[in-house]
């Protein structure tokens, strides 16, 4: 078994996020690959979907766009583990670009270890390095389960736009090695450059990136993926993105050394949060989440593919630090070849503590 560029992707962009993740994503449930270069921070890919984007733990925008008080300095080291547990109808084996599913159910867990160094805490510059690693295993289905061990790092500085305001472009890179069954399966690097500007009740990140993949065992599906992706949040609250509606699109090519792994996609997502009983995590605080994404993808030989994916999430505090949840995503996927097409639900129980 080998990962397709998709999970990759996936992984290699939501490992490279800096921040203190919740759990508003799940390690081993679903959701649909967001862009690779979009620097919030996330839960890694786990079963190749994803549930709604994390937001971090102050659940604030720098505090010289919320026109109030500054945000607390963050701490110089964090730590993050995650785990997850539940159930996928139809585990996706990453095997090709087009991914092939595996037509039989099976139980899902995964744990996942993460720490930051944030050498630079300034006002208007930041600069954080992180290491982690991610494991997820399908007991019944063997060559679905894979090892994400890497790191990443990540800048930026504010500067002033002139009419357009404060901008805060920075950088990140990064480099994530994969695993199946022990063997090195993969080796994915990324680079992206984004911009975040942050308005009176919204916020705008433009991105575009550049991620090479290595399958040291199949030349042909190696290959280079360019993409450049837009979000937008609507916050029913300025300065907080605990309550938001969000509305994404990416789009991008994988370029294989084989004609018939390489693809073009286009992708928008809609994305709502919702947190009850208070702004920030807390004992008793809930979040709701949900998302609906849709992807295109057109196939250099082999015709193209449409990918429908929902889901919806829930998440309760139990202090600022643990939380507790549970998520639900449908996947369906259509495709010219009547092989590739296939329909998954995955339940999945997770929890995460940050220190």
């Amino acid at each position: 078994m080998r990962p397709c560029p998709a999970l990759l992707l996936l992984a290699a962009a939501l490992g490279a996020a800096d921040a203190e993740p919740i759990p508003t994503t799940s390690t081993a449930a679903a959701m649909p690959e967001p862009a690779a270069t979009v620097p919030e921070p996330a839960a890694p890919a786990g079963g190749a979907v994803t549930d709604p984007v994390a937001v971090s733990a102050s659940d604030t925008l720098p505090g010289r766009a919320r026109r109030a008080p500054a945000a607390a300095t963050p701490d110089r080291w964090s730590f993050i583990a995650r785990t997850a547990l539940g159930y996928d109808s139809n585990p996706v084996l990453e095997s090709s670009v087009a991914g092939d599913a595996s037509g039989s159910d099976s139980a899902v867990w995964s744990a996942e270890l993460a720490s930051t160094l944030r050498l630079v805490r300034a006002e208007r510059a930041s600069l954080a390095a992180t290491l982690g690693g991610e494991y997820v295993d399908y007991p019944s289905e063997r060559e679905v389960s894979l090892l994400r061990v890497g790191g990443s790092l990540r800048g930026s500085i504010g500067v002033d736009a002139g009419g357009l305001g404060r901008i805060d472009p920075g950088a990140i890179v990064s480099a994530y090695g994969f695993w199946a069954d022990g063997e090195h399966e993969a080796t994915a690097v990324q680079g992206s450059l984004f911009a975040t500007r942050i308005g009176q009740g919204w916020v705008g990140i433009a991105s575009i990136g550049a991620t090479g993949i290595d399958y040291p065992d199949d030349e042909d599906l190696s290959g280079t993926m360019l993409d450049g992706a837009l979000r937008v949040m609507l916050l029913a609250k300025p300065g907080q993105i605990a309550n938001r509606v969000e509305l994404g699109l990416r789009g991008g090519t994988y370029a294989a050394e084989s004609d018939s792994e390489s693809y073009a996609t286009l992708q928008p997502t809609l994305l709502a949060t919702v947190r009850g009983g208070g702004e920030r995590p807390a004992a008793g605080v809930v979040d709701l989440t949900g998302r609906l994404g849709y992807e295109r993808r057109w196939y250099d030989e082999t015709g193209t593919q449409r990918i429908l994916t929902m889901s919806a999430g829930i998440d309760r505090w139990f202090s600022p630090a643990f939380a507790v949840g549970a998520v639900l995503a449908v996947t369906d996927r259509d495709a010219s070849d009547d092989a590739d097409s296939y329909g998954r639900v995955q339940v999945m129980t997770r929890a995460a503590y940050t220190w």
